[in-house]
């Protein structure tokens, strides 16, 4: 078994597609208001991702350089895309301050990039964060969210994801046990982050 198959599958689907958040936007259940909590916290941690994104750059193997650089510029283009959608909806960027889930979120990302982690730990992370959002979004098949839904569960973002699994895999045949417990201990880690973050956009007190 490969290291990537060894992450529990059952934690990520309900951070991802079982979670209540999903559920409600498949549905057309969920609040306008709840969305739109959603959406400006998120271009929060994604402004905050790309600061991780660079940090995993860092200490990557050269071979691993170009799907990295690459997820930097989506990155950029993705902030871009938020602010668009934040202004259509008269909501001013200036005034978003990050809700406690999020900014527990944002700070556990940069205690790990201050701390030595292994290049296996840090790209398992970033790959977990990444294919939450493409196990979720690619399960919405609500036309109103289709936007939404054609961004992070479309076709290529599937291919970059199967890359970081690669990435993934390959780290791990030089890894040592304590590294590869460690990215195992961080995939859990981020799953339970992710419900936070869904949690929060259904509950304001977040």
């Amino acid at each position: 078994m490969s290291f990537s198959a060894s992450l529990s599958r059952d934690k990520l689907f309900r951070a991802s597609s079982e979670h209540e958040f999903i559920q409600l936007v498949s549905n057309g259940q969920l609040k306008q208001q709840q969305f739109d909590r959603w959406l400006t916290q998120d271009y929060l941690f994604v402004k905050h991702l790309c600061h991780f994104v660079a940090h995993v750059l860092v200490n990557a193997p050269r071979q691993d350089y170009k799907i990295l650089i690459s997820g930097l510029s989506t990155l950029e283009e993705e902030l871009t895309w938020f602010e668009k959608k934040l202004k259509e909806k008269n909501i001013n960027i200036e005034n978003i301050k990050p809700l406690p889930a999020n900014l527990n979120y944002q700070n556990w990302i940069s205690e790990l990039i201050s701390s030595k982690k292994s290049y296996l730990s840090l790209i398992t992370t970033y790959y977990a964060i990444e294919i939450c959002y493409y196990q979720a979004w690619k399960s919405v098949k609500n036309r109103d969210y289709q936007e939404y839904a054609d961004r992070w569960g479309s076709k290529e973002f599937e291919l970059y994801i199967d890359q970081l699994r690669v990435y993934v895999d390959n780290a791990s045949v030089t890894a040592s046990d304590d590294d590869k417990n460690d990215a195992s201990h961080l995939w859990n880690t981020i799953m339970e982050f992710e419900i936070d973050f869904w949690n929060m956009a259904i509950n304001e007190t977040s």
